[in-house]
Formats: C-alpha cells, structure tokens, sequence
C-alpha cells in the first residue's frame, strides 16, 4: 500500500510540470514609412484568446515585439500622430513566433 502511494506521489510530481506550461507564440515586426523606420509606432493587438488589449511602441528602428500571447487570431492596430492608421489580421500560433511588418504612409493634409 505504502509503496503504491509513494509511486503515484512521484507521478504526480513529474507530471505537474508538463500540464503547467502554458503554449504560447511571439509577433514581431518592423514598421516603416515605406521607406525609413519608424520609432514610436503604438502597436495594440486584441483577441477574444487574449484578456484585454496588449500594446508596444516601437524602439528607434522601428521593431516591436509583444510575448507569451495565447494562440488564435488577433487583430493588429499600429498608430501614429501625422501617419495614417493601419489595422490587419495575423494568426498567431503556440511555441510559433510570428512576424508582421507594417508600413504606414504620411497622413494626409486636410
């Protein structure tokens, strides 16, 4: 009885691990304006797999990453003051790293 009980305890212990890592992907990219990068870009991805919204800037060239988010489809949002707001759809997979560049022409004068 005694060593059944010890067998499954140590089951139990070597299993706990595997069922708690959560499969989850990147999204990457580089954002331009066609032509030179683009620093200070607000990247905000939504997802009904993911709680809320998630945002990132872009650093001074114009990359941008956003971690450990739950596989399925997001919708990505890139914005900037004097650029035109561009909005596109990528899927994202577990243990995948996906990669979405954008280019957001100048904004129109009104």
């Amino acid at each position: 009885m005694r060593r059944s009980w010890i067998l499954a305890l140590l089951i139990t212990l070597v299993a706990l691990p595997i069922f708690a890592q959560l499969p989850t992907g990147t999204l990457t990219g580089h954002v331009t304006d066609g032509k030179d990068a683009l620093p200070g870009v607000t990247v905000t991805v939504s997802s009904p797999s993911l709680q809320g919204e998630r945002t990132a800037v872009t650093t001074v060239n114009g990359d941008y990453i956003m971690t450990f988010l739950p596989p399925g489809e997001y919708k990505v949002h890139f914005e900037m003051q004097g650029f035109q707001t561009l909005e596109t759809n990528i899927k994202v997979s577990a243990a995948q790293a996906a990669q979405l560049d954008g280019v957001m022409p100048a904004g129109k004068c009104a």
